[in-house]
C-alpha cells in the first residue's frame, strides 16, 4: 500500500460523505514517513539513540556493500587482473536494469 493510499483511506474513514473534507496533510505525513526511515536507518546501524553521533554520522557511513558485487581485495582472486580470456568474465561488475527501472 502506497502513502497515498493510506492518507486516502484515513480521509475517508474520517468523513467519506465529502462534504466535509479535511485539509489535506499528505505532503506533512510524506515529511514524518520520511524522518521515521531515516531514524530507522540509523537505529539500525547503532547511531539512533544518541542525538550526538547523528550529529556525526559522516555520508554515506550507513551504505551496505554488495556482497555480490567484485570488490578487489575483497572477493577476488590476487590474479584476477592477468585472468585469461575464456575466465575473465568472471570478474566484470554488471549491473542490469528492467523494464520498471528497478536494479537487479
Amino acid at each position: 500500500m502506497s502513502g497515498y493510499q493510506f492518507y486516502m483511506t484515513l480521509e475517508r474513514r474520517t468523513d467519506n460523505t465529502g462534504l466535509n473534507t479535511p485539509k489535506d496533510h499528505y505532503p506533512k505525513l510524506m515529511w514524518l514517513i520520511h524522518q521515521w526511515r531515516h531514524l530507522k536507518m540509523l537505529k539500525r546501524f547503532g547511531r539512533g539513540h544518541d542525538l550526538g553521533e547523528i550529529a556525526t554520522t559522516p555520508p554515506s557511513s550507513c551504505a551496505v556493500q554488495c556482497p555480490a558485487c567484485p570488490h578487489p581485495g575483497m572477493n577476488l582472486p590476487e590474479d584476477w587482473k592477468t585472468a585469461p580470456p575464456e575466465r575473465s568474465w568472471l570478474y566484470r561488475l554488471f549491473i542490469g536494469i528492467d523494464v520498471n527501472f528497478h536494479l537487479k
